[in-house]
């Protein structure tokens, strides 16, 4: 990911010059303490594809300033912005770092799983509701179950605007998987190298 577009200023071909602030597009983000006014921008991945991305206003509290795709792939430290969730964070992840597992099952992929990895929790569609940094893997594998794995796996989290917090992986996934929230799929994301 890089940092956002900035304005760009063209000319017409009768002289006249016109500015597009590409990033002024209002974006209210509906928490449960209050409506909260950021704007949105676009930024672009490393293959070239635009996505939504939101910038914190100024007087937000510190927890309120960004969400776990800002938190878990380093945008809001690095750009001071939050990949929007859904479409947005999936192609993040698709252009961005390459996953674990792809063709496997759950239990295969996890095996593979490292420390500075990310997890995504997807709905249905593909669309990515949450992401968090694998933060402790356990040191022997021998003879666990993929639930045993889920408890034994640590991330850092953060959940909406709540603070960031060091969670179970399975605890987290029966967050995103209730009824509520409707997550499906598990995935796992390492960083790419880029030369």
């Amino acid at each position: 990911m890089g940092p956002i577009f900035p304005t760009i200023t063209l000319t017409e071909p009768n002289g006249q010059t016109i500015i597009l602030h590409l990033n002024h597009i209002p974006f209210f983000w509906r928490d449960t303490i209050r409506m909260t006014n950021r704007t949105t921008h676009r930024a672009i991945t490393s293959k070239g594809r635009v996505v939504y991305v939101w910038k914190p206003h100024p007087k937000d509290l510190p927890d309120e300033r960004f969400i776990c795709h800002g938190h878990s792939l380093g945008t809001y430290y690095q750009y001071g912005y939050s990949v929007c969730s859904g479409w947005n964070a999936l192609k993040a992840l698709e252009d961005d770092y390459i996953e674990i597992g792809a063709e496997q099952s759950l239990t295969d992929a996890i095996k593979q799983v490292a420390c500075g990895d990310i997890v995504s929790f997807s709905d249905r569609l593909g669309k990515v509701e949450h992401s968090a940094l694998v933060v402790s893997y356990p040191e022997q594998i021998q003879g666990l179950t993929t639930d045993n794995f889920m408890r034994q796996i640590l991330i850092w989290s953060k959940n909406g605007t709540f603070a960031i917090t060091i969670h179970q992986l399975m605890s987290t996934w029966r967050l995103y998987s209730s009824s509520k929230m409707k997550c499906e799929k598990i995935r796992f994301w390492r960083p790419q190298v880029h030369a």
